[in-house]
C-alpha cells in the first residue's frame, strides 16, 4: 500500500477552496493522515456528510478495513498529536469525492477533518527520457 500522506488541517466548516485536494489515478492507492491534538475512542471514515450509507469505516478500534478502506490510529510519542490514517486502494473515478476522517468521544460527538479526492482515469505524468536519461 503507498503511504504518501497528506496532513490535513482541522477546521470547523472549512470552504471546499481550504481542503486538502489529493489527486491520484485510478488504480492506485492514496493514504492520508488526519493529525488532531485530542484522542478519541470512536474512529470514522466517510464520505461527504456522514450520513448512514457514506460511513465507510466506523469503530472503536486503533486499526480496522472494510473493502477497499482501512484505517489506523496511532499517537505520536514525541508529542501529543494523535494521527488517523485512512486508505483508500484500488482507486475508481467514483471514488472523487469529500471524505471526512473524525475522532470523539461517542459515535455522535465527533471532530472532523476534509479532504478532497480528485481520481483520474490513467496516469498524472508522462516523462519522457532521451536515451541519454534527460527529460525533454
Amino acid at each position: 500500500m503507498l503511504f504518501s500522506s497528506a496532513a490535513l488541517q482541522a477546521t470547523n466548516s472549512p470552504s471546499v477552496d481550504a481542503l486538502k485536494r489529493l489527486h491520484r489515478a485510478a488504480g492506485e492507492d492514496v493514504s492520508a493522515a488526519c493529525g488532531m491534538s485530542f484522542s478519541g475512542s470512536w474512529k470514522i471514515f466517510c464520505r461527504e456528510n456522514c450520513e448512514s450509507r457514506n460511513i465507510l469505516i466506523q469503530t472503536r478500534e486503533n486499526k480496522a478495513q472494510r473493502e477497499r478502506y482501512s484505517i489506523e490510529y496511532l499517537k505520536e510519542f514525541s508529542s501529543d498529536v494523535y494521527v488517523f490514517y485512512v486508505n483508500i486502494s484500488k482507486l475508481k473515478q467514483s471514488d472523487s469525492g469529500l471524505y471526512r476522517c473524525g475522532l470523539g468521544d461517542s459515535s455522535s460527538a465527533m471532530i472532523y477533518q476534509e479532504f478532497r479526492l480528485i481520481v483520474k482515469e490513467g496516469q498524472f505524468l508522462l516523462k519522457l527520457l532521451r536515451s541519454d536519461g534527460r527529460s525533454r
